[in-house]
Formats: structure tokens, C-alpha cells, sequence
């Protein structure tokens, strides 16, 4: 499985975030990702300002994390099924 870490290196162009935290600077303000790093035991993105400049926000204050994953599949196409236990057909 792929750490998180993993999951956000070199994207292949600006991923948009929001900090969540609510006491953080930048709250509530939509943002782009440049890329992801790890100092002092955390992940840190660097983020793209509304004017142009960059800041580091930690990632833990985002919503990266929370993001559902993007799944892309061409249509008709199944790639996976899933049902509640007890609520197959058998």
C-alpha cells in the first residue's frame, strides 16, 4: 500500500486544497499544492498563494487527506463491486 507520502509526490499539475484548521492563517482559502515533503516527523505541502507566493501548511491542517481517491474508468468498464455483508444474494 502506498503511504501518503507516496500518494501526493509530483503531481502532475496544481492539486487544489483548503486548510481546515480553523485557527490556522489561512483558513478556509482555496489554495494549490505544489508538492509534498516530510521535516519534523510530518508532511508538509507547499502551497501556491493568491498572489503568486508560497507558503508550507502542514498537511494534517488540509483536506488532502480527507479527500475521497479519484478512480478514472472508461465507460462500461466495472473495476469493483461491493455489498454489505448480509446483503448478498446467497
Amino acid at each position: 500500500m502506498k503511504s501518503p507520502a507516496a500518494s501526493l509526490q509530483r503531481p502532475s499539475r496544481l492539486a487544489p486544497v483548503h486548510v481546515v484548521a480553523a485557527e490556522h492563517p489561512l483558513a478556509g482559502q482555496p489554495l494549490r499544492a505544489r508538492h509534498v515533503y516530510r521535516r519534523y516527523g510530518r508532511l508538509w505541502l507547499v502551497v501556491v498563494l493568491g498572489d503568486g507566493g508560497v507558503a508550507s501548511v502542514a498537511v494534517d491542517d488540509t483536506d488532502v487527506l480527507s479527500a475521497e481517491p479519484v478512480v478514472a474508468a472508461a465507460a462500461g468498464d466495472t473495476l469493483l463491486s461491493v455489498e454489505a455483508p448480509g446483503s448478498g444474494s446467497g
